[in-house]
């Protein structure tokens, strides 16, 4: 046990009336922690006066030696101390009584290792006989400015995204205690002046914490708390039909939709101006999302324009129908060659295009095919074509066409042709057949005998 102090009660007065100092430090100790009820030394009634001990080892200096620096720190020290008994004893009546001394002659104070000050009241709840009652010894200690120990702290509160934290609360947790404070606008707060190299935090209320040294050569303390979103991609085709199991390149990264054609990602820090940029390899189809805090507003949708295929028959025939065997049609930019019946069974054309089927010797001559999902059929009709004709006609002596009637034309060096009368007495040879000034022997049976003509 030290003796911090003594004193006569003909010097010093009672502030609390009627009260048992004795009772009122061992209800001190009782409802206060130890770091607030050390504030006040023991005090021990010795007949006409008192004497305030402490039972711990710490070394105890008086205020007045103080340095100009140390006082500052008994400042801060009591102004800590004040507000914290203040607030636990707020239900005391004579609580702020406590807090009255004589003179600063009754300050102590103790340092440990770590330059930390801690301060004891001797002679607390008492005052000179002719002092005013207005004068607050401590209240006047903690309003002197402090220039030495300390500076001022200001803070602005962001997230991650770059937005200010404007007109938020956060925690300032500082000396252990926990002081709740609101941003501005700006997201800006000034928590006052702090201790040179004390360690104060902030914290959000999601269980993010920043925390700093106090530094005079800092003016702006800036904390960034975390934003996190999340984002789904809807892919579906050009008729609005999801696309399951489809595969998008998402920031790089593979990624497959669900059996409804989503996306989803896991939740993820924002940070400024934030995109996500989904591509289809294969199409090369690109689309650039900005995303934005809520995950409600990260709904996108990506169109794939998919390809629907279809098959293609053709017909090619003449007008009366007869098919055209071996013919070569151009489908497209492709020659194709017809079977022996003129048909052709084409595969794997886009559906929902236009496709050109044309005379491959005649591309005049065309047909132009909706092309349909699914089989599709058409038919190119094409012109037979002209050929010259070598009209032979028999008629008997009468002028009467003979019908019916067998003939042989003979031809030197090449084969006979033979052919039958129509009706009108004609017989009809392609005058391919014949050169320019080839002599024919015509013969030909009529009533039993042959006659020979040369024409």
């Amino acid at each position: 046990m030290k003796t911090l102090s003594k004193e006569s009660f003909n010097k010093i007065q009672y502030v609390i009336q009627n009260q048992n100092y004795a009772n009122i430090y061992a209800r001190l100790v009782l409802e206060l922690p130890t770091v607030d009820s050390t504030l006040f030394s023991k005090i021990l009634l010795r007949g006409d006066g008192a004497e305030w001990v402490v039972e711990d080892n710490k070394e105890y200096h008086p205020f007045s030696v103080a340095t100009a620096e140390e006082k500052e720190l008994i400042a801060i020290s009591l102004e800590e101390r004040k507000e914290s008994v203040l607030r636990k004893l707020g239900g005391m009546p004579f609580a702020k009584d406590l807090l009255t001394i004589p003179s600063e002659n009754q300050i102590f104070f103790s340092k440990d290792n770590m330059g930390n000050v801690s301060v004891t009241l001797t002679q607390w709840g008492f005052k000179l006989p002719r002092s005013k009652d207005d004068i607050d010894i401590i209240s006047a200690l903690i309003a002197k400015p402090r220039v030495l120990v300390q500076s001022q702290v200001n803070v602005i509160v962001c997230y991650s995204d770059g937005l200010p934290a404007s007109n938020e609360s956060f925690d300032l947790q500082l000396f252990g205690s926990m002081v709740p404070f609101k941003t501005n606008e700006d997201g800006r707060f000034n928590l006052g002046r702090l201790i040179n190299g004390k360690s104060f935090a902030i914290s959000d209320h999601k269980g993010n914490e920043k925390s700093f040294t106090v530094d005079p050569s800092i003016e702006l303390y800036e904390v960034e708390f975390p934003i996190y979103t999340s984002y789904n991609i809807m892919v579906s085709n050009q008729e609005d039909t999801p696309c399951a199991n489809f595969t998008l390149v998402v920031d790089g990264n593979p990624m497959t939709t669900d059996e409804k054609g989503l996306i989803k990602s896991d939740e993820f820090v924002l940070t400024p101006k934030m995109v996500v940029v989904a591509v289809h390899e294969e199409t090369s189809h690109k689309e650039t999302y900005t995303l934005a805090r809520d995950p409600e507003e990260n709904h996108f949708k990506f169109v794939y324009s998919e390809k629907f295929y279809s098959t293609l028959d053709v017909q090619v025939r003449y007008p009366d129908g007869e098919g055209l065997p071996k013919f070569r049609v151009k489908v497209g930019n492709d020659e194709y060659e017809a079977d022996e019946y003129g048909h052709l069974h084409l595969e794997g054309f886009e559906a929902d295009t236009t496709i050109r089927v044309a005379d491959a010797f005649d591309c005049a001559n065309y047909v132009d095919v909706e092309l349909q999902r699914g089989d599709n059929a058409t038919e190119l009709i094409i012109k037979r074509p002209e050929v010259k004709m070598v009209r032979i006609h028999l008629q008997d002596k009468e002028g009467n066409p003979l019908r019916d009637l067998p003939l042989k034309l003979q031809r030197k060096k090449t084969e006979d042709l033979e052919g039958t009368t129509d009706a009108d007495g004609n017989v009809f040879f392609p005058a391919e057949l014949f050169a320019d000034g080839q002599k024919i022997k015509l013969s030909c049976s009529y009533k039993g005998r042959y006659k020979l003509k040369r024409i």
